[in-house]
């Protein structure tokens, strides 16, 4: 009976477990309802906290700003913590919404926060041009380093990774405010030798030439800044930039001596390389060096694209230098060169210039585009490589044009954010029908059932067991073995075939001694059921608990399994028309992002083409006057060549002079109507 009554447990327990996993199909997000202890409220807000530093310590600030959503919904307490609020406000500027950003820091100005929230600000700000707030922030930061009591009430201790950046940050707000005595004063606190304070000094030389500061303030400003740099590479790209605008503030004060030592300093393989090669030659020119002044120009014009703003410039400067050292062959020669690959880059022009390639162009740099929000993401001016990207060149230091595809970045990373939202809506609605199928065809209510009245006869069947349990004391074999039973058996069966033999005595025939091994065998069976007795009824006992516990456990399962088909019935009751509304919503969303992207994409087209037009007019240009300063220096030959003829031949002034003369007039406007001719093919009005 206890191996029937193991089999049939075993069976419960296996088709109860199939129960128990129908309780998957239970949504979590019907869990509505739930008694939460304060441990497990503490150890949630410790959980969605640190998610939020976690993404917004990578750069995630969207992701950031969902879980901030997320804490607060959990711990509405959070919503007053500074340290939040600052950060909060951080992530808003890493996103361009400033005017929500501004207002959260002041609402968060009166409270205390650390100084690395402060720092964050400060930064923020400071990459979205707010000068005055990023000053704010940074002064905050380094309230403890300065050991200013009143701010210091602000915020704790700044790492000391942050601290020569927010001296930087500081500095560099005062120079963009033009407060530049303030400015000096904080530049005096930070290290010589650090790379920002390098920076420091740089913002504070472009502040003194916008603010036209005379004397030899901004000279020394530079010598010192140089002086100071460390030996990196990132150092000796900003000397260069350094000594590019000291020289070009030299060359416009008329200090050529001073802009050329600065411009000859800067490296050759650096970014600032094209520009500086330019003005040395201008600066060289300036003091009638012409000779060396196309020296740079030459190696300009060899080492870059053709449509870099410098180059273009120096295609006119050459043969103009030539000219002004009297080569006029060589010149006319160099402006013939000019005007043919100036004609060249037109073409050039034309066939990369269309909408079509503007699209193109666009829609591969989409392309390359990563999913990162804020300020770690893909440099976005680094475009696509091809020859378009080489004639824009100078169309990406435009603010306008970046802010332009910045923008178009984040709608693009929208836009692929939802269809992601879109595609797992549309899972979780497969998934949702391939449940209720599931439900429908398993029949899951039937099943439980019979499992419910299998349990019930299986409770009836132990409480028999258990009476059976309670006579079994009462009985003289009490808990005897089945091989016992048949030992008793066997003695009981015995017993009429000695009375019978004492019923058939003879004198020869002596049954006692029968009578005798009978009481002795069944005296001893009585002796080892009774020995054994104890043993017996502890693992009777013992079978039977267990018994009884695995029933009440299985009793239970089935009670779960009863709770979890109920709930994952009722589960996805409602919730296809939660995902149609949500996808409804991911829909709209979708299309107004669409729009604005379009639209956004067709604003970057225009301004790129604007450009092109503008640069192909400049070209033009640049044409015309190579065609001009052709058809003058043709006309000053012709012009010197019929002097030379009247002065070898005096008396040949007869009556065929004005025929002569008439013939020289027309070869000069024949020459002139040539140039101009050529300049109007372009677009270009002759008569500059």
């Amino acid at each position: 009976m206890s191996v029937l009554i193991r089999l049939v447990i075993a069976s419960l327990l296996l088709s109860a477990g199939w129960c128990a996993s129908a309780s998957a199909a239970k949504d979590v997000s019907d869990i509505a309802v739930v008694n939460l202890t304060t441990d497990y409220q503490s150890a949630q807000v410790r959980l969605k906290r640190g998610a939020f530093y976690y993404h917004y310590y990578n750069s995630e600030y969207q992701s950031a700003l969902n879980t901030l959503a997320q804490l607060q919904a959990v711990d509405p307490a959070s919503e007053n913590d500074n340290e939040l609020r600052l950060m909060h406000a951080a992530v808003l500027l890493s996103l361009g919404l400033t005017e929500d950003a501004q207002r959260l820091f002041a609402s968060a100005g009166a409270g205390k926060a650390t100084a690395n929230a402060w720092f964050y600000l400060a930064r923020a700000f400071w990459l979205n041009s707010q000068w005055q707030a990023a000053g704010d922030s940074a002064a905050k930061a380094l309230s403890w380093v300065n050991n200013d009591a009143f701010l210091a009430i602000y915020s704790g201790p700044l790492a000391a990774d942050y601290l020569d950046e927010a001296k930087f940050l500081l500095v560099s707000s005062l120079a963009a405010q033009d407060k530049v005595k303030e400015a000096e004063k904080q530049l005096q606190k930070m290290p010589a030798r650090s790379i920002w304070t390098g920076l420091a000094r740089y913002n504070l030389i472009i502040a003194h030439i916008r603010l036209y500061t005379p004397g030899p303030a901004i000279e020394s400003l530079v010598e010192e800044a140089v002086y100071y740099l460390p030996d990196t590479g990132e150092a000796h790209n900003l000397r260069d930039r350094i000594y590019l605008v000291g020289g070009i503030n030299a060359l416009n004060a008329g200090k050529t001596k001073q802009a050329t030592d600065h411009l000859k300093r800067i490296s050759l393989d650096s970014i600032f390389t094209a520009p500086s090669l330019l003005q040395y030659g201008w600066a060289l020119a300036e003091q009638q060096n012409y000779q060396r002044a196309m020296q740079p120009w030459r190696l300009l014009q060899d080492n870059y694209q053709p449509f870099h703003p410098a180059v273009m410039e120096s295609l006119l400067a050459v043969p103009h230098a030539l000219e002004l050292l009297d080569a006029r062959t060589q010149s006319l020669q160099a402006y013939e060169a000019t005007e043919l690959r100036l004609q060249e880059m037109l073409t050039r022009l034309s066939e990369q210039g269309s909408s079509a390639a503007v699209r193109d162009w666009l829609n591969t740099w989409l392309l390359q585009q990563d999913e990162n929000w804020g300020w770690q993401r893909t440099v976005t001016t680094d475009m696509p490589d091809g020859e378009l990207s080489a004639i824009v060149q100078g169309l990406l230091d435009n603010p306008q044009f970046v802010a332009l595809i910045s923008q178009l970045h984040d709608l693009h990373a929208m836009h692929n954010a939802l269809l992601q939202q879109q595609e797992n809506m549309t899972l979780w609605a497969d998934t949702i029908k391939r449940r209720q199928d599931v439900l429908v065809q398993t029949n899951g209510p039937a099943r439980l059932q019979a499992m419910q009245q299998q349990q019930q006869a299986l409770t009836q069947r132990i409480l028999a067991l258990s009476a059976q349990l309670a006579e079994e004391d009462s009985k003289i074999f009490a808990y005897a073995s089945e091989e016992d039973k048949a030992n008793v058996e066997r003695l009981q069966n015995v017993v009429p075939r000695i009375r019978g033999l004492q019923q058939l005595a003879t004198p020869t025939r002596n049954v006692d001694q029968y009578a005798e091994r009978w009481r002795r065998a069944r005296g001893l069976q009585l002796w080892e059921i009774y020995e054994n007795t104890p043993q017996r009824r502890w693992d009777v006992n013992q079978s039977y608990w267990q018994l009884q516990t695995e029933s009440m456990a299985l009793l239970t399962q089935l009670n779960h399994a009863r709770e979890a088909l109920v709930w994952a019935d009722s589960s996805w009751q409602g919730f296809p028309q939660r995902i149609a509304a949500a996808q409804l919503r991911i829909q709209d969303l979708l299309q107004r992002t669409d729009e604005r992207l379009e639209q956004t994409l067709q604003l970057t087209a225009n301004m790129t083409e604007d450009y092109l037009s503008s640069l192909q007019q400049r070209i033009t240009d640049y044409q015309g006057q190579a065609r001009l300063s052709i058809a003058r220096l043709y006309d000053d030959a012709l012009q010197q060549s019929l002097t030379a003829a009247d002065e070898a031949d005096p008396d040949a002034v007869t009556e065929d002079v004005p025929a002569k003369d008439q013939n020289a007039e027309t070869d000069t406007d024949d020459a002139a109507d040539t140039s101009a001719a050529a300049s109007d093919n372009h677009g270009e009005v002759a008569g500059e």
